[in-house]
């Protein structure tokens, strides 16, 4: 009896000690990633997992620093993973259809975005990722629906009125564009693209002068770049003498 009962408590412990090693590990995969060494964070999440194979979040988080990598296939067999140990893992779903739209799966990235939002309508990105989806996909109503749904969820967020605004530009309501990368700009006015792509704006609707002010600015910040320097030369010609 005493030999069976050391025998019990020597399988505790031992279980008891593998899954302290495999939270160190994952502490290490976790300080990892947020250094953004997402090849050794991946590579501390896969000892853990060795050490605790249901570990969900261990899981999800190397499916995270795959997906930065851009590696988003094999992501998404870690999203696979935390959706197979726990079906109402919201996170999973929205991060799996994020993987799929970078691989252009809209209508299957869609799928999961709407998961994802059933189990919770609160998360800014699924609306965000599945109106992009929507709007390569052609579905303009429905995207502009979801990315208004971002804005409204987190107002103070900068990249919503920018998505949003380029998705207007793209189907033509350049005024409407205007109103959003003048939001982006308020709230973030170091965004070069939103000064760049509010020019553009402008210049299709025949507003040469204030192109022009925009294509200044966003030249100010990014000196560099030949498509400003262009834009700007295209519309300066344009100015009235």
């Amino acid at each position: 009896m005493r030999l069976l009962l050391i025998g019990i408590l020597f399988l505790v412990c031992t279980s008891a000690y593998a899954q302290k090693d495999a939270g160190y590990w994952f502490d290490k995969g976790d300080t990892a990633a947020q250094r953004k060494e997402y090849k050794e964070a991946i590579k501390y999440f896969t000892k853990g997992l060795k050490l605790n194979p249901q570990d969900t979040d261990a899981y999800y988080n190397r499916g995270l620093a795959k997906y930065q990598l851009e590696k988003f296939d094999d992501a998404i067999a870690d999203f696979n993973k935390v959706i197979e140990l726990n079906p109402k893992d919201a996170d999973a779903y929205g991060d799996r259809g994020a993987a799929k739209n970078e691989l252009r799966k809209y209508e299957e990235a869609i799928e999961d975005l709407n998961k994802a939002i059933d189990l919770d309508s609160k998360k800014v990105r699924f609306y965000y990722t599945r109106g992009n989806a929507k709007f390569d996909l052609g579905h303009y109503n429905e995207a502009f629906d979801d990315l208004s749904a971002a804005v409204d969820l987190s107002p103070k967020s900068a990249y919503v009125y920018y998505a949003r605004a380029n998705a207007k530009f793209d189907f033509g309501n350049y005024k409407e564009a205007i109103d959003d990368y003048n939001k982006t700009i308020e709230l973030n006015p170091k965004n070069t693209y939103a000064y760049y792509s509010r020019g553009l704006a402008k210049y299709n609707i025949g507003l040469y002068k204030e192109a022009v002010e925009d294509y200044n600015k966003a030249i100010e910040l990014n000196p560099h770049d030949k498509d400003f320097k262009e834009s700007l030369r295209l519309a300066q010609e344009r100015v009235p003498k």
